[in-house]
């Protein structure tokens, strides 16, 4: 991880991906001019000017297929534009009707070179003769092209200036006198203390913290299998600081053969995957691996600090066993200490409180890197004390045992005899699957609290905008004159959608309306095309105006109201209004209700009931189409409407931009990975790992308890008795782990929330929760059934093998 952030980091083109040779980049904004007729007389004399445009279109094959572009246009002999695109194949253009793609363009539109490119939309022909792809960007569709113009409206053309300056000009003082030049910045250096290069140790070091619980767990029963050499050793004089050194060498020769064979396999998979393929999957060329040899000394450090400190933490317990019970291979099991339960319980609360503080301190404008390091202390306490807290929770497995029979008798009674590594096992389970409830909540909650209003998945609105040049008002949400689009339009959008529209009515003027922008009349059809819900409509039914406000506003303390210190109309976008004055001049109760939607005031608007609006007498304009389809728009559907928008606005605009149509589509793309889905995918990755560790802990436990299963095939215990146990267990060992991971993994969220600045909101990943506490306990008892089932018919106990053993 850390070579490929660093060789990230210092692959970036910088400037040439974005001006190529260029000295300085001049943008002719100011005065309405426009280039190349922009005046460059006040550059320096010797000064060479070569222009760019640029366009962003969608455009359609005759075919069908459609491609969104990004569009410029330069002469291919210019050698200041040498770095804004490489050429893969072919060449650059040099004819109008020639153009380069880049892969990623060429592949949706189904050409190459040499292949004719027909479009339906624009409609035009251009000859493919090259391959070119942005070094910055390989995944960008790129099309370069000598007119841009070609590929859509003139307005929507941007061009700037690449600027030759001669040797020796002073840059500052030059972009000092000419306000609209911009003189190249220096190349991108990379901070050692990069943001990815840091919390990849961040990662790797919580990681580790997790696993080196699973590794505490696999020395405590190694030292345990190793009591007997012990006793001799200290029979024989050996102290127990050198019985310590002894368990604690094997940790750091372990550790020592585990990095290396780590680094081994981490530069193994770089030469394996290859640089190409890596290159394809972030999207940008790389120069070469930026590989330092401290960064691999760190990461093998690490490893090996935390092997040593696992086999020390069983090491100091251990070889305090006196030499006689030692000898006797047995060491006793000591009950839970209260005071290590009290430090694990204050240890959640103190990690909990300084990840609060690290929230807070780490606000705009202070030393994030040291908040950082707050937040990741508190994390690894708050994990440390739920490890404390583990032993306690396993020992009332004793008491279980005595109200179970058969297989969970057997099963809770092995586990609870055996706490130190059945509680190491417990906290590892809880710290994976914590960690996956605690990221699934703040994707959730970082959605949930989106401040940006949208239109809903299955609708589409659609109007014409004025301006007040033509005698217009301010209107609802503060937007201009509306007007339902024009027939042409209107019958298309009707025949992408295949519904008929509902039309957005406004109840009077904004010369109407006191202390609120001009009310939408709730008629039956909008209310159905806007999805209203029961609150809504009883809310209409009972005082008749009802303002549907942002989620992320509803409670917001903001003054609202006539009188107050905002312009009129301003409380139908901030804060919850409770009071509006009618046109009559009475006073009116207004009911709040929460709505995500963008149809006619972006974070809010009102809906007036129309018994009300006609008692009030105002007069009713048509503002805006609304379009509810039955299901979500999907891919070309969205197209459609956006080469609609590209081909029709056209015709609308004048110079004057007098009027322009409006046409919002619901959302972006029908969303393929939501919230649920990456909770969900956590609690797979979760629930992986924990499989792992269960099935280790269960090696572990049959390598260490083969005399107690001996002893109990001895007595009679069928195969499938003792196979049902090795299930229970693990069905015990994940299902305690993930109950401790809910809590462990919400408590964070919930005080990052409490702390933070209001953008995320703390919501349960019930689907990760579920998938936790139901899916997890089953997948690891049906393994563990299954592998002791299979084990058992692959080498059965025998009476004389088991004396013998």
């Amino acid at each position: 991880a850390v070579v490929l952030f660093r060789t990230d980091a210092s692959s970036s083109q910088g400037w040439p991906a974005s001006f190529g040779n260029a000295d300085a980049v001049l943008h002719p904004y100011g005065d309405g001019a426009t280039a190349p007729d922009f005046d460059t007389s006040e550059l320096p004399a010797g000064s060479r000017v070569a222009w760019v445009a640029s366009l962003d279109a969608r455009v359609r094959a005759d075919d069908g297929r459609r491609s969104d572009l990004s569009v410029r246009g330069y002469p291919a002999d210019e050698p200041l534009t040498d770095g804004l695109v490489d050429v893969v194949a072919g060449r650059l253009p040099s004819a109008g009707d020639e153009v380069a793609l880049s892969p990623a363009a060429a592949d949706a539109l189904g050409v190459t070179v040499g292949d004719r490119l027909a479009l339906d939309a624009p409609d035009i022909e251009l000859a493919v003769v090259g391959l070119v792809e942005n070094p910055e960007n390989l995944r960008q569709h790129v099309a370069v092209t000598p007119d841009v113009r070609q590929f859509g409206r003139p307005r929507s053309v941007s061009v700037y200036g690449l600027v030759d300056l001669p040797a020796g000009t002073d840059l500052p003082a030059v972009q000092a006198a000419h306000p609209n030049l911009s003189v190249r910045w220096p190349a991108p250096t990379v901070d050692d203390r990069s943001v990815p290069v840091t919390w990849s140790y961040v990662l790797g070091g919580h990681v580790l913290t997790v696993v080196g619980i699973v590794i505490a767990a696999a020395f405590t029963a190694g030292a345990r299998r190793q009591l007997t050499t012990l006793g001799q050793l200290s029979a024989n004089g050996a102290t127990a600081a050198v019985l310590r050194a002894m368990l604690g060498l094997q940790g750091t020769v372990t550790g020592i053969v585990g990095s290396l064979a780590g680094v081994a396999l981490a530069f193994g998979g770089l030469a394996l995957v290859g640089r190409e393929r890596i290159e394809e999957t972030i999207g940008h060329r790389l120069p070469g691996f930026d590989i330092r040899p401290a960064d691999i000394a760190l990461a093998a450090m690490v490893g090996v600090v935390a092997a040593t400190v696992a086999a020390l933490v069983p090491a100091r317990t251990i070889t305090r066993i006196p030499t006689l019970t030692a000898l006797a291979g047995r060491r006793p099991m000591p009950p839970v200490r209260r005071r290590v339960v009290v430090a694990g319980t204050a240890a959640v609360v103190v990690g909990l409180a300084l990840l609060g503080v690290a929230v807070i301190g780490a606000r705009p404008g202070r030393d994030r890197e040291m908040w950082a390091g707050v937040a990741i202390a508190g994390g690894v306490l708050e994990l440390l004390g739920t490890c404390a807290v583990a032993p306690k929770v396993v020992s009332f497995m004793e008491p279980l045992a005595a109200r179970t029979k058969g297989a969970w008798r057997l099963a809770s009674r092995s586990l609870a005899r055996q706490r130190s590594r059945t509680g190491a096992v417990v906290s590892a389970v809880a710290a994976a699957a914590g960690l996956a409830v605690a990221a699934a909540a703040l994707v959730a909650g970082a959605n949930a609290g989106d401040t940006e209003p949208v239109v809903p998945y299955d609708v589409v609105v659609a109007n014409v905008v004025g301006t007040t040049e033509q005698g217009g008002e301010m209107s609802a949400g503060g937007r201009l004159d509306l007007a339902p689009p024009p027939e042409d339009v209107a019958a298309e959008i009707e025949r992408v959608v295949s519904v008929e529209p509902v039309v957005v009515r406004m109840a009077g003027t904004v010369d109407d309306w006191i202390d609120a922008p001009v009310p939408v009349m709730a008629d039956a059809a909008l209310l159905d095309a806007f999805g209203a819900g029961d609150d809504v409509r009883d809310a209409l039914d009972e005082v008749g105006f009802v303002a549907v406000r942002h989620p992320q506003l509803i409670g917001e303390d903001m003054p609202v109201g006539a009188g107050g210190p905002e312009p009129p109309g301003l409380n139908v976008i901030y804060g919850p209004a409770t009071r509006v004055t009618l046109p009559d001049g009475s006073p009116h109760d207004i009911v709040t209700v929460a709505g995500r939607v963008d149809v006619v005031g972006g974070w809010g608007w009102n809906l007036i009931a129309p018994d009300l609006a006609e008692d009030l007498g105002v007069v009713v304009t048509e503002a805006t189409s609304l379009y509810h389809s039955p299901e979500p728009l999907d891919a070309a559907q969205r197209d459609d409407l956006d080469i609609l928008r590209e081909d029709v606005a056209g015709g609308l605009y004048t110079t004057t931009l007098d009027q322009w149509l409006e046409l919002r589509v619901g959302g972006e793309d029908d969303p393929v990975v939501t919230p649920n889905h990456i909770g969900l995918i956590l609690a797979g990755v979760a629930l992986l790992f924990s499989v792992l560790v269960v099935g280790a802990s269960l090696a572990l436990a049959a390598a260490e308890a083969r005399d107690e299963r001996e002893v109990l095939s001895v007595a009679g215990a069928a195969p499938g008795t003792l196979a049902r146990g090795a299930g229970a267990r693990a069905w015990l060992l994940a299902g305690t782990g993930a109950a401790m991971a809910v809590p462990a993994g919400l408590l964070p969220v919930a005080v990052f929330v409490a702390a933070g600045d209001g953008t995320t909101r703390f919501v349960v990943p019930w689907p990760t929760v579920g998938v936790l506490l139901v899916a997890l306990p089953l997948v690891a008892a049906a393994g563990a059934l299954a592998t002791s089932t299979v084990a058992q018919h692959a080498r059965p106990v025998r009476i004389s093998t088991a004396m013998f053993e």
